[in-house]
Protein backbone atom coordinates (compact mmCIF):
# COMPACT_ATOMS: atom_id res chain seq x y z
CA UNK A 1 0.00 0.00 0.00
CA UNK A 2 2.84 2.41 0.78
CA UNK A 3 4.34 2.01 -2.71
CA UNK A 4 1.01 2.80 -4.38
CA UNK A 5 0.68 5.97 -2.29
CA UNK A 6 4.20 7.08 -3.21
CA UNK A 7 3.42 6.80 -6.92
CA UNK A 8 0.14 8.68 -6.46
CA UNK A 9 1.86 11.66 -4.82
CA UNK A 10 1.52 14.90 -6.80
CA UNK A 11 4.42 15.69 -9.10
CA UNK A 12 5.96 19.12 -9.63
CA UNK A 13 4.69 20.86 -12.76
CA UNK A 14 6.91 20.51 -15.82
CA UNK A 15 8.29 23.83 -17.04
CA UNK A 16 9.51 24.73 -20.51
CA UNK A 17 13.15 25.81 -20.20
CA UNK A 18 13.83 26.49 -23.87
CA UNK A 19 11.62 26.77 -26.96
CA UNK A 20 12.51 27.73 -30.54
CA UNK A 21 10.22 27.62 -33.56
CA UNK A 22 12.04 29.40 -36.38
CA UNK A 23 10.44 29.09 -39.83
CA UNK A 24 12.21 30.42 -42.93
CA UNK A 25 11.61 30.07 -46.68
CA UNK A 26 14.46 27.55 -46.86
CA UNK A 27 13.35 25.41 -43.91
CA UNK A 28 12.82 25.49 -40.17
CA UNK A 29 14.38 24.81 -36.78
CA UNK A 30 12.29 23.57 -33.87
CA UNK A 31 13.49 22.65 -30.40
CA UNK A 32 12.36 22.48 -26.81
CA UNK A 33 13.73 21.47 -23.44
CA UNK A 34 11.68 20.89 -20.28
CA UNK A 35 12.50 20.76 -16.58
CA UNK A 36 11.87 16.99 -16.45
CA UNK A 37 14.72 16.29 -18.90
CA UNK A 38 12.80 16.05 -22.16
CA UNK A 39 14.60 17.48 -25.19
CA UNK A 40 13.70 17.57 -28.88
CA UNK A 41 15.62 19.21 -31.71
CA UNK A 42 14.47 19.12 -35.33
CA UNK A 43 15.74 20.89 -38.45
CA UNK A 44 14.00 20.79 -41.81
CA UNK A 45 15.81 21.98 -44.93
CA UNK A 46 14.11 22.61 -48.28
CA UNK A 47 16.05 20.82 -51.03
CA UNK A 48 15.75 20.23 -54.75
CA UNK A 49 14.58 16.82 -55.91
CA UNK A 50 13.80 15.24 -59.28
CA UNK A 51 10.31 16.33 -60.43
CA UNK A 52 7.50 13.81 -60.28
CA UNK A 53 3.83 13.91 -61.18
CA UNK A 54 2.96 14.46 -57.49
CA UNK A 55 5.79 16.97 -56.92
CA UNK A 56 6.32 19.01 -60.11
CA UNK A 57 8.08 21.84 -58.23
CA UNK A 58 10.84 19.34 -57.37
CA UNK A 59 11.24 20.38 -53.72
CA UNK A 60 11.38 18.17 -50.65
CA UNK A 61 12.02 18.79 -46.96
CA UNK A 62 14.97 16.92 -45.46
CA UNK A 63 14.30 16.50 -41.72
CA UNK A 64 16.97 15.63 -39.15
CA UNK A 65 16.49 15.59 -35.41
CA UNK A 66 16.87 13.95 -32.05
CA UNK A 67 15.03 13.55 -28.75
CA UNK A 68 15.89 12.66 -25.16
CA UNK A 69 13.84 11.73 -22.13
CA UNK A 70 14.23 9.96 -18.83
CA UNK A 71 12.24 6.73 -18.52
CA UNK A 72 10.23 5.95 -15.37
CA UNK A 73 13.10 3.61 -14.45
CA UNK A 74 15.50 6.57 -14.46
CA UNK A 75 17.34 5.62 -17.64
Amino acid sequence: MFVACAFAAPQAPVETLKFVNDIQETGYNFLYETSDGQKRDETGTLKDAPPTEDNPNNKVIDIVGSYEFTSPEGE
